[in-house]
């Protein structure tokens, strides 16, 4: 087993590409030349909004943050990981190699239409499908 930098949070603007560059950085710095095990993208917005007064402003803003937001951590944070996973030995997949852990909420299923009554939320709704469409299972993508 490698040797693990302490547990420590970085905080950035996932919306924001300079930013989530920044945190990289401060990220790599701290891990003092060892890899990143594990990135868990876990941004999240929401605009309180009926389908008939969602706007498209409001419905790019979420996009960016809830969707295009780990897209963007993941690739800045991937040489990192790809580190971390060429330095652990042994050939199966786990966290303890390097992992990127997208999250979602019940408001982003396309199977239950969870508390519309009290608010629709169509940007947040639309913009968390996208994890929870592969299924339930978690996805394993060799690093």
């Amino acid at each position: 087993m490698g040797t693990r930098a302490p547990t420590s949070q970085c905080s950035a603007d996932v919306a924001d590409p300079s930013s989530i560059k920044a945190a990289a950085a401060r990220v790599e710095e701290q891990l003092g030349g060892s890899g990143l095990n594990l990135l868990i993208n876990n941004a999240g917005i929401a605009r309180i909004t009926t389908l008939d007064g969602e706007t498209l402003e409001d419905m790019i803003q979420v996009y960016t943050t809830n969707t295009a937001g780990p897209l963007l951590l993941g690739q800045a944070f991937l040489p990192l990981l790809k580190k971390a996973a060429q330095g652990s030995p042994g050939s199966a997949l786990s966290c303890s190699k390097a992992a990127i852990v997208n999250m979602s909420s019940s408001a982003g299923s396309i199977e239950e239409v969870y508390v519309w009554n009290l608010g629709q939320v169509v940007s947040y709704r639309c913009s968390k499908v996208w994890p929870r469409c592969t299924g339930c299972e978690p996805r394993y993508f060799p690093l």
